[in-house]
């Protein structure tokens, strides 16, 4: 069975190794997809740090500042985060794309 026309092509191309996929000059097996969870972590990681320095920040400055730091930094976190979930689901649905188009591709005849 050929892994380029399995249906599990893109689990066969998870097995290859992240080192023989960074030499792969051909591009034809991508990084970005395994490193997207670690991506979206480190971005939530980010929003949830910055909430809690705002917010300690905002108590520094005065008690009312402080409120207003509590209520709105949330309200920006997710939205910040809604943005990166967003841009990251678009990186991902491309190279899907791209998979499947090279899925569809092997079965066609040649020209």
């Amino acid at each position: 069975m050929n892994p380029e026309t399995d249906s599990n092509a893109p689990a066969a191309e998870q097995a290859q190794g992240f080192i023989a996929t960074l030499f792969d000059f051909s591009f034809s097996s991508f990084i970005t997809t395994k490193f997207i969870k670690i991506i979206y972590g480190i971005a939530l990681l980010g929003a949830a740090l910055g909430v809690l320095a705002f917010i300690l920040a905002g108590f520094h400055g005065g008690f009312m500042q402080g409120i207003f730091c509590l209520i709105v930094s949330p309200i920006v976190a997710g939205l910040y985060l809604i943005a990166v979930r967003m841009g990251t689901e678009m990186m991902v649905v491309g190279f899907r794309i791209a998979e499947y188009l090279r899925s569809i591709d092997s079965k066609l005849p040649p020209k």
